[in-house]
Formats: structure tokens, C-alpha cells, sequence
């Protein structure tokens, strides 16, 4: 959220030394209350025996062993997309589409941005509540994707929408963006408390590559849109585009996932 309109009022006013020095204050300070506040385990367990520390090849085999269980593939496909589409839209192509196809001011499209900012975080919690009411995990990760397809879809087909409609299609799009809150609960169903950690982390490594992999291939389709002298919308069109194939492809394997492992055949 400090990245969108308060980095930019704090640019105008202190620039950049000045910013940067009080982003180094704040995480400085952070630290401090983490460190006084955090606890590394709950109080009951404090007193509990240890497990010996594995080493660094045990650690990796770990990995590789969670990597290697049939019942979590179809959740790691489907976390190539738990943070990219965010990333890659919110994160990296909704300012320029604000600046160069709506026509906001670097002030204004910052708003814009910040409103999306919430979003996710206004997701986040709300896929915290649902999983808990709901009874199936995957039709709620489903549900989430085909809010996001239906968004960027409108978008596709119409990228010159009016400001208000495409502001509320991208913050509806943030809103269901955030699905490895409800992605990672459902993989730690089928693995034993010892390699929650490990499935979580082959979760994360799928999603930044996913991340790479879409921001770099739409940078690519920007690219070839401006080198043909293709108008702004165009390119942000196949953006939008792109990011829905994805959705979808790596949906329609997810689709297939059992929701717990007592319903494995």
C-alpha cells in the first residue's frame, strides 16, 4: 500500500534520499517489534523436546519428496497462478494502463492503484472467512479464478471502458486474486505435519516462476504490440488475455483435485 499514492506524495515532497531513508526507519523499526514481539513457537510447546535440525541435504530431499506426490501436482499447477495474475496485472501493467489508456496523471492512476492494493488485502481476508464457511476448497479456488476470467475477459473485450467500469472490474479482479491463502490449506491436507512447511514452500517456488514466466511473457507481447505500432489498448488487451489463458489452463488441471485425500480413489 506505501507503494502506490503515499510513495508518491512522499516523492514530491521529500524525493527520493528522503523517502528511502524513512522506508529504511519504518523496516528498522519493524524489526525491533517483531523481534521483542514474535514468538517461534506457541507457549505449551515451549517446553517440549526439540526435533533434531536437519541438515541442508535433508532439506532438500524433503523438498524433493514433497515435489514428487502425485496428490499435490495438480495443486502446484494451479499455483502457478496463486500470486502472477495479481502480480502481472495489478502489479505491474495496471499503471501504465491507467496512465496511457484512461489518461490518469501518475497522481491519479497511484489512487487508482492504491484501491486495488486493498483489494487484495480485502480478499485476502474475505477467502480467510469463506474457507472456513465453505465446504470445499477447490470449488472456492474455482469460484475465485472464474471471478478473475470474468473481469479481465470484459476487459479484453473492451480495454477503452469507461474509468469507472474498469476500475471496478480490476478491484473485483484483486478481490479474488489472493486464492494461496485457501491454495495452501488445501495442499497441507495431504501431507503430515512435518512437511506442511516443504509443500507450502514448492507452492511459493511454482508461484514466482509463474510470476516470472507472465510478466515476462506479456512484457514480451507489449513489446511486439509498440514494435508494430499497434495503439496502447491493443496491447493492453492481449494482456488481459493472456493472463486468462493461464487461469484457465492451469484451472482446468486444478479442477481434477480432490478436496481432502480421503477422496482419492
Amino acid at each position: 500500500m506505501l507503494a502506490t499514492t503515499p510513495l508518491v506524495l512522499s516523492l514530491e515532497r521529500f524525493g527520493i534520499e528522503g523517502t528511502f531513508l524513512a522506508l529504511a526507519g519504518m523496516t528498522a523499526l519493524l524489526m525491533v517489534v517483531i523481534a521483542l514481539t514474535v514468538r517461534d513457537r506457541p507457549a505449551e510447546a515451549a517446553t517440549a523436546e526439540p526435533r533434531p535440525r536437519e541438515t541442508l541435504l535433508q532439506s532438500v530431499r524433503g523438498l524433493v519428496e514433497v515435489m514428487r506426490m502425485p496428490e499435490l501436482r495438480r495443486i502446484f499447477v494451479m499455483g502457478i497462478c496463486f500470486t502472477a495474475p495479481f502480480m502481472t496485472v495489478g502489479g505491474l501493467w495496471a499503471g501504465p494502463y491507467f496512465a496511457e489508456v484512461q489518461r490518469l496523471t501518475p497522481a491519479e492512476a497511484s489512487i487508482a492503484l492504491l484501491l486495488l492494493v486493498v483489494a487484495l488485502h480485502v480478499g485476502t481476508y474475505a477467502y480467510g472467512v469463506l474457507d472456513r464457511l465453505t465446504t470445499s476448497r477447490r470449488r472456492l479456488i474455482l469460484l475465485g479464478v472464474a471471478i478473475e476470467i470474468s473481469c479481465l475477459g470484459v476487459l479484453a473485450a473492451w480495454p477503452t471502458a469507461p474509468l469507472v467500469v474498469a476500475t471496478v472490474l480490476l478491484f473485483l479482479f484483486s478481490c479474488a486474486a489472493p486464492l494461496f491463502v485457501v491454495l495452501a490449506a488445501h495442499a497441507r491436507r495431504f501431507v503430515p505435519q512435518q512437511r506442511a512447511g516443504r509443500a507450502i514452500a514448492c507452492i511459493n517456488l511454482m508461484g514466482l516462476t509463474g510470476v516470472f514466466l507472465m510478466q515476462a511473457g506479456t512484457g514480451a507481447v507489449i513489446d511486439m504490440v509498440h514494435a508494430a505500432g499497434g495503439a496502447p489498448e491493443t496491447g493492453f488487451r492481449l494482456v488481459f488475455a493472456t493472463v486468462i489463458v493461464a487461469l484457465a489452463v492451469t484451472a482446468s488441471i486444478y479442477a481434477r483435485q480432490p478436496d481432502g485425500p480421503e477422496e482419492r480413489a
